[in-house]
């Protein structure tokens, strides 16, 4: 007997997807597959139920009560098996596709951050043009010559000035204070100038222009002579006021800008011989090997004169003018 309750064909047409997969799950159909798909298989499924019941009918009497509960038993079995394919393939489907999504999106990306390699042409390594100091001229004759001379010796001055003024203060060395005037004469018996270090070194030679590009680590200056110190005194027709009797002795001299002030005029002298001895490279620079002594060399000789003027009232420095003798 055919149940009248089962929807016709044209009843399933009309149906959404979504309600056919609702029916298909129901009755332990698969749910994936196209619209037509799903139709025939529902009524594949409604015509074997029909056929079913029939058979069931026919056989009612026949049939034990046990046998029925068995087959019912074994149809719960199929149906649950049926549902739980079908969901396991419409998670692979889904699976699949998202695993699909994934790849394309990795391909893109791989694309999209390859790069091309550019060479680049360095240029070639040219060799050093510093010529080879063993090659070229000794350092012997660099500090003979006449500039590298005439540089040394206002070294010296400064040094001698400077000593002079540190000495000037000892209370030993002078018995009374120098007043306008005066003069004093002096010896260096042991000066010396030393310039220890590869950075001193190199500092002394940029304020020298080059004059020590062959010395390395150690310059040094022994010097010994004698000198002299005076004071001038200015008469009457040197002060602004001659009224101002007591500031006899002072000079007129004018600064920077041509302004006049009442000044102190000191002169000094020195007539100094030095010895020179210091290091060199051995080879290149490059190398770093700064082993080779050079000296000590004697024979310079010099007479120096420096007169200063200093202002009276802040003892402010005024103008200085100096001269060198060879």
């Amino acid at each position: 007997m055919v149940d009248d309750s089962n929807p016709t064909a044209a009843q399933l047409i009309a149906l959404k997807v979504a309600d056919l997969k609702s029916m298909c799950k129901d009755a332990g159909l698969k749910v994936s597959g196209r619209k037509q798909e799903l139709i025939d298989r529902l009524l594949e499924s409604f015509a074997s139920d029909d056929d079913d019941d029939e058979i069931l009918l026919l056989e009612e009497d026949e049939v034990s009560h046990e046998s029925t509960e068995e087959v019912a038993e074994i149809e719960e079995e199929v149906f649950e098996a049926e549902v739980y394919v079908a969901e396991l393939d419409v998670e692979s489907d889904d699976d699949l596709l998202i695993d699909d999504e994934d790849e394309i999106f990795e391909a893109e990306v791989f694309e999209a951050e390859l790069f091309e390699e550019e060479e680049y042409d360095l240029p070639p390594i040219l060799p050093s043009s510093r010529p080879n100091r063993l090659a070229g001229g000794s350092l012997l004759g660099t500090l003979t010559s006449k500039s590298t001379i005439a540089t040394l010796l206002v070294i010296l001055v400064i040094a001698g000035g400077g000593y002079w003024w540190w000495t000037n203060n000892l209370d030993p060395f002078v018995a009374e204070p120098i007043e306008y005037g005066d003069e004093m004469n002096f010896a260096i018996s042991s000066g010396k100038f030393d310039v220890e270090g590869e950075e001193m070194v190199r500092e002394l030679d940029n304020r020298l222009n080059g004059a020590l590009s062959e010395v390395c680590e150690n310059f040094n200056v022994d010097f010994t002579g004698t000198g002299n110190i005076a004071v001038a005194k200015g008469g009457n027709s040197e002060l602004l006021n001659p009224s101002d009797s007591n500031l006899v002795g002072v000079v007129q001299a004018r600064d920077a800008y041509g302004l006049t002030f009442l000044a102190v005029e000191q002169e000094l002298n020195h007539q100094l011989s030095a010895t020179v001895s210091s290091k060199t490279w051995l080879g290149d620079q490059t190398d770093n090997m700064c082993s080779v002594p050079v000296g000590p060399i004697s024979g310079y000789s010099f007479a120096q004169t420096s007169k200063s003027w200093t202002e009276l009232t802040s003892k402010a420095l005024l103008s200085t003018h100096s001269s060198v003798t060879l």
